[in-house]
């Protein structure tokens, strides 16, 4: 008896597997488990468009979005089914990327999550997430999600949020972080709740009516544009405003909304100062209703600024009248950028719940000193090896003339520099002039990969030149902390998924991708189905689950030992082994374990279809499913024996009764 097992290459060729077995003095065809003639996967998409949005962890700040995607089987199973997806893209993560059907429940669509990492670079990006099935019948059923990226790091928004009292305006900014080839239209547009409120907003002040376009151009790119908000009578509430891109990448301004029928809430204006070193500017404190008793707000300075005052009165008589306060900024001697803020705060024992207990004022300084100004607030700048990372470049003086600035990395490093990503190549040299000197302008920064495992530290250097005296020869410099990416595992299996029988064992091994400077922890988790269990140190009682890896010993293989327990059924189960890792956040990854029953004779096979590319190769494993009283040789043939491009490693395998639940490993090449 032959059973047919596909491999789906170029030429679509399918290989044939002869097996027969010797047992208890009698010859049987040993059945193989093949794929049912029309199962599937169901999606409830095939496609999504991911789009940015803004969120910090520990080290880096992280543009990050994500999409649920429902999976179920098309037709009902015979056993246990294991649904694996990965991505083909590096910075898309598929989260919860493993999921057992079962004939109870195959029908019911089980969820994963796409999350998409990006990093600034201005490009649109497209990504596959392959989903392929074992088990049950199974074998080799396969889906694709085609994700799309739209990206929105195009726009520079000063703030994110307005505050808004009823009968006042409020206002933020926006402009364009690199010039592009044509003009170039952005819209606002309202969420939701907005438009359910007594608000407006307009985008351009001496026009009739209220705009919702910006529009930008390769001269004005980086010029700030306006964007007002009022707010007529309304209650308290909160809503959104979008700036949208016209590729849909966008970001999102919130805004506040107070009544003034709301009790206590105090207004500051405005809640963003930009102040230029030795100069000052005015911060205004409103109440929009009378209090029951005298308030005092007593007021904290945070960074080198002065204020007139150390608190505000509000009274029942005065009450009504807005107070100010005089921000001055320090003057000093380096040649950078400075942040601080003012904070408003109801003095101990005065606090009162209907109040709110705070307000605060950031305060931007901006250095007078001659000099070239780097993204100095930050100090440096951190981007994750593989990606980039952009800052901004603006001279603190007025030049007489016009200076160019070189932005040089060290010519050794894995680090490039791009001024302007709309012209071919990296451009390196920033032009300022009498007019444009004070208007930033944006240097990405993208790092390469490298073999190691270790976060490097890289200056990059910049230098002035032109025909202004004062700034020939002026320099600054930027550390840029490079955090790596290949600080994570590699899983190495005889075969995926990892296949034993019942009563039997199989070990896959763990090891880092590369070299690393600190120790990195991997736990691993027992599989849901609790007849299976997984240990790294079978010589010790109970099940360990923790792998320790350093600079030492980071390329050595250690091993986790998985063990199938006997069961009173006559089927094939499938389940998975949780890997977890990671210093900034866990990662998980799902080693797909698929058990066979030995209580009738038979083969297993990993897969029953393999896909090859033109000149690659992929392997499948072949085991027995009961113990033989001696020796089986499993025949391998193609079925079309005349086709020269694919290949098979081995011809035959031998079982024996000691070795016989060992799966063994056979690899298939396609030709060209």
């Amino acid at each position: 008896m032959s059973n047919v097992w596909g491999v789906n290459v170029c030429s679509r060729q399918r290989l044939l597997l002869l097996a027969s077995l010797l047992l208890l003095g009698l010859t049987f065809s040993a059945p193989v488990y093949a794929q049912d003639t029309s199962p599937g996967l169901v999606l409830s998409k095939k496609s999504v468009k991911l789009v940015a949005t803004e969120s910090e962890n520990l080290h880096l700040r992280t543009t990050y979005t994500s999409k649920r995607i429902y999976v179920r089987l098309k037709t009902k199973p015979t056993g246990r089914v294991l649904v694996t997806s990965t991505s083909n893209h590096p910075d898309l993560r598929v989260r919860g990327g493993s999921q057992v059907f079962e004939p109870s429940n195959w029908d019911t669509p089980q969820s994963i999550r796409l999350q998409w990492t990006f990093s600034p670079d201005l490009l649109d990006e497209t990504a596959i997430v392959s989903l392929i099935a074992s088990g049950a019948g199974y074998d080799g059923v396969s889906e694709s999600i085609t994700a799309k990226l739209i990206n929105n790091s195009l726009l520079d928004i000063q703030r994110d949020y307005v505050e808004l009292l009823e009968g006042e305006s409020e206002s933020f900014r926006v402009r364009l972080s690199a010039r592009p080839s044509e003009n170039l239209t952005v819209t606002v547009q309202p969420g939701e709740k907005f438009n359910k409120t007594n608000a407006t907003f307009d985008t351009d002040a001496d026009a009739l009516g209220d705009q919702n376009t910006l529009t930008f151009t390769p001269a004005n790119w980086n010029a700030w544009q306006t964007v007002t908000v009022s707010l007529a009578a309304c209650h308290t509430t909160q809503s959104e405003l979008y700036v949208i891109l016209p590729n849909g990448g966008y970001r999102t301004v919130s805004v506040y909304m107070y009544g003034k029928t709301t009790c206590g809430i105090f207004s500051f204006s405005p809640i963003n100062l930009t102040l230029d070193e030795g100069t000052s500017g005015v911060v205004t404190a409103r109440l929009p209703r009378p209090p029951d008793s005298p308030i005092t707000l007593r007021l904290n300075r945070h960074g080198s600024l002065y204020l007139d005052k150390t608190s505000l009165t509000f009274t029942q008589s005065n009450w009504s009248i807005p107070q100010t306060v005089t921000i001055s900024a320090e003057e000093d001697r380096d040649q950078s950028d400075g942040s601080g803020y003012v904070r408003f705060d109801l003095p101990t024992g005065n606090k009162r719940a209907k109040y709110d207990n705070y307000g605060h004022v950031s305060v931007y300084v901006r250095d007078n000193d001659l000099g070239i100004n780097v993204n100095s607030t930050v100090g440096s700048l951190d981007v994750s090896e593989g990606n980039s990372e952009k800052f901004p470049v603006r001279l603190n003086t007025a030049p007489s003339g016009t200076v160019t600035v070189n932005v040089l990395p060290p010519p050794d490093s894995d680090l490039t520099v791009d001024t302007n990503p709309y012209k071919a190549g990296n451009q390196d040299s920033l032009t300022f002039t009498t007019e444009n000197w004070s208007t930033p302008q944006t240097v990405i920064v993208k790092t390469a990969e490298d073999d190691d495992g270790i976060d490097d530290d890289i200056d990059v250097s910049l230098i002035a030149s032109g025909n202004d005296t004062g700034y020939a020869g002026q320099t600054a410099s930027l550390r840029v902390n490079v955090y790596d990416d290949d600080r994570y595992p590699i899983i190495e299996m005889a075969s995926d998924p990892l296949v034993m029988t019942e009563g039997g064992s199989a070990r896959f091994r763990v090891r880092m991708v590369a070299q690393i400077s600190e120790d990195f922890e991997i736990t691993i988790r027992q599989p849901n189905n609790t007849d299976v269990t997984a240990d790294i140190n079978p010589d010790e009682p109970g099940n360990q689950n923790k792998l320790r890896f350093n600079s030492d010993n980071w390329n050595i293989p250690q091993a986790v030992t998985v063990s199938a327990a006997e069961d009173a059924d006559h089927s094939f189960e499938a389940t998975f082994v949780k890997v977890r890792y990671g210093h900034w956040a866990e990662v998980r990854h799902d080693v797909g374990i698929l058990v066979a029953d030995n209580d009738t004779a038979g083969l297993v096979l990993s897969t029953t279809s393999l896909n090859i590319p033109e000149g690659g190769s992929n392997n499948f494993s072949v085991g027995l499913t009961t113990r033989p009283s001696g020796d089986v040789t499993v025949q391998l043939a193609q079925e079309s024996p005349d086709n020269a491009d694919v290949t098979l490693d081995e011809s035959s395998l031998t079982f024996t009764s000691e070795n016989w639940n060992t799966p063994q490993t056979v690899r298939v090449s396609a030709g060209q």
